[in-house]
């Protein structure tokens, strides 16, 4: 489940599209004549592959005029998340007491969408719309050439929403029964972006207040803009996040520093794998890079001198649990490397199960270098590797191919190039994804054993999980099959 679309309501639409479009950088992708039977006049704007929407009431008696009664002026208005499924929502909205308000759809030229609202005063906050669409990239309430007016040079991505309550903790968790999807510390993840809930920070009662858009120019990132009584607020994310059909892809973001990595990128990095890992939709983790390069390593330049002891350890010891997350989790991880893996982006590309890559990339252990150890690198290298080739990585510090590595048996699949690294990426990916989820679990934690243990004591794990496919009916299941081919 993704935001796709957020709405604003105003008195007067004029003075607000005109802001939108000067500071946004935004401009007009559609007007939908059919609203002006609902007495409403409305603008859309595309942000990426988003849609941000004002609507004016233009007659009295409408549901955004009690709106703008109710808080006292314009603001947020409206939220609408895509579902892969709508059907399996209305059945478990219906048991848990949420009211539908609207259920409408459009069906136009081999494309369609199908949303349904929720009553108001069943969720709170603003009015919750849980939509379909078909193919999963169009958007038939914003017409059929929204993308064409997408323009992406102040804002790009919507990250986060805020919606404010008396009771943060007790809206959140109305809206995560409403999703279907679990609040903690009053955040509801979705798979692109966040709901927040917060604090009352005026007396205009519950409402969506704020949002955090991704800043093209990253310059920009701690700008505030207050439009239409909502405040935008321009923000760097270092680490985006997609989920989609099973994958979680974790992107380092920072191709200007050739993603080198920064105390705030490992946090998220870090936050990012234990999410996937918690996750039950999930079943394959791939990290891969912004840009031309996978990492360069720590951003020696972000170092700071003046902390503490304590805050160094803090976040060394956050470094280190990545590569156990990586190792002990029962999820298969795939590293994409084009470019600089350099130092920690060695050891992140290495951590990995699976490594493919293309013949621009270049590995290198850069801490020998500068005279200090790869103390991470070099025991997730020793556990790869035999130690001669360990050491001599990890200790001459040279610049190594991809074709060496690969002859290592170090990297999985080795391409010619970018556009043959993607196609590849998206077949494995895809294979991996058709295999049993926990079958790869069972097999990751053999695989480890085995490495960790004597032989004796994986092969005794390993017979007990025979018998419990044997007994889970498994092996007649596949027998079965056999049998019809």
């Amino acid at each position: 489940m993704r935001l796709r679309q957020i709405a604003l309501v105003t008195p007067e639409l004029r003075g607000v599209e005109r802001e939108i479009c000067n500071r946004l950088g935004l401009e007009v992708c559609y007007r939908d004549p059919g609203l002006s039977h609902f007495g409403l006049r409305h603008g859309l704007y595309a942000i990426g592959d988003q849609l941000l929407e004002v609507v004016a009431p233009k007659q009295p008696g409408t549901t955004a005029g009690r709106f703008l009664d109710r808080r006292g002026g314009d603001g947020g208005y409206m939220v609408l998340l895509q579902t892969d499924k709508l059907e399996p929502h209305k059945k478990r909205l219906e048991d848990a007491g949420i009211r539908i308000i609207h259920d409408g759809e459009v069906n136009e030229r081999g494309a369609s969408i199908h949303g349904i609202h929720l009553h108001p005063k069943d969720v709170g906050g603003a009015i919750l719309s849980l939509d379909q669409a078909e193919p999963p990239e169009s958007w038939l309430w914003a017409g059929q050439d929204w993308q064409y007016h997408s323009l992406e040079g102040v804002v790009n991505k919507i990250v986060a929403i805020d919606i404010q309550a008396d009771n943060p903790d007790l809206m959140a968790e109305r809206w995560a029964n409403a999703i279907g999807r679990p609040a903690n510390d009053s955040v509801i993840e979705l798979d692109d972006s966040q709901i927040r809930f917060v604090s009352s920070s005026d007396d205009r009662g519950d409402g969506l207040t704020a949002a955090d858009v991704f800043a093209t120019d990253r310059s920009r990132a701690g700008e505030a803009m207050d439009i239409c009584g909502f405040q935008f607020r321009l923000v760097y994310v270092s680490i985006t996040v997609e989920k989609q059909g099973g994958a979680t892809r974790l992107q380092l973001d920072r191709a200007e520093r050739r993603n080198a990595l920064n105390g705030e990128m490992i946090s998220r990095l870090h936050a990012g794998i234990t999410d996937a890992l918690s996750d039950p939709d999930c079943r394959c983790l791939v990290i891969h890079g912004a840009g031309e390069h996978f990492c360069a390593g720590r951003d020696l330049l972000d170092t700071n001198n003046e902390s503490s002891v304590s805050e160094v350890a803090e976040g060394d010891d956050l470094w280190a649990d990545i590569f156990r997350l990586l190792d002990e989790g029962d999820l298969p991880s795939v590293s994409v490397v084009r470019g600089y893996a350099y130092a920690g982006g060695f050891t992140l590309a290495m951590g990995c199960d699976f490594v493919l890559a293309d013949q621009s990339a270049r590995f290198q252990v850069s801490e020998m270098r500068h005279g200090f150890p790869a103390a991470i690198n070099t025991p997730v290298l020793s556990k790869l590797l035999g130690p001669r080739w360990a050491l001599e990585l990890a200790v001459l510090g040279e610049t190594v191919t991809a074709e060496r590595l690969y002859s290592m048996g170090l990297i999985n699949r080795l391409l010619d190039d970018k556009t043959s690294l993607a196609a590849e990426t998206e077949l494995f990916i895809e294979t991996i994804l058709s295999r049993d989820k926990t079958a790869i679990a069972q097999t990751k934690r053999l695989h480890h054993a085995t490495r960790q243990n004597a032989l004796s004591d994986a092969l005794n794990m390993g017979s007990l999980i025979n018998t419990q496919a044997a007994l889970e009916g498994k092996f007649a299941k596949a027998g079965q099959s056999l049998k019809k081919s």
